[in-house]
């Protein structure tokens, strides 16, 4: 357990918070019902999407925030640089991967 604590406190709890947010959109979104089964998969699918942008923005600005108050006060400032990266891996792993 130690080991797990450890490891979170190293990749930062508003990280994985960020990506089960993600997960959890995601989930969420598909069981919306659609009046034409051609449209089920496009009308959750941007449900999720809208909400991941909305997200997504403030999390990236908020933890630019950080970053830039972590220079400032000569901290290191991985965790919220890791934290920028994240909503554009979530867009760019995708693309690689269904691309």
């Amino acid at each position: 357990m130690a080991i797990i604590t450890r490891w979170a406190a190293a990749f930062g709890y508003r990280n994985i918070l960020y990506l089960a947010l993600v997960a959890a959109l995601v989930l969420l979104s598909l069981p919306f019902p659609a009046n034409n089964p051609s449209n089920f998969s496009r009308a959750a699918w941007y449900f999720a999407l809208m909400n991941w942008a909305a997200v997504s923005l403030v999390f990236f600005f908020v933890n630019t925030v950080l970053v830039v108050i972590a220079l400032v006060k000569g901290q290191s400032p991985v965790i919220p640089l890791i934290a920028c990266v994240l909503p554009v891996l979530c867009v760019v792993v995708p693309g690689i991967i269904f691309g």
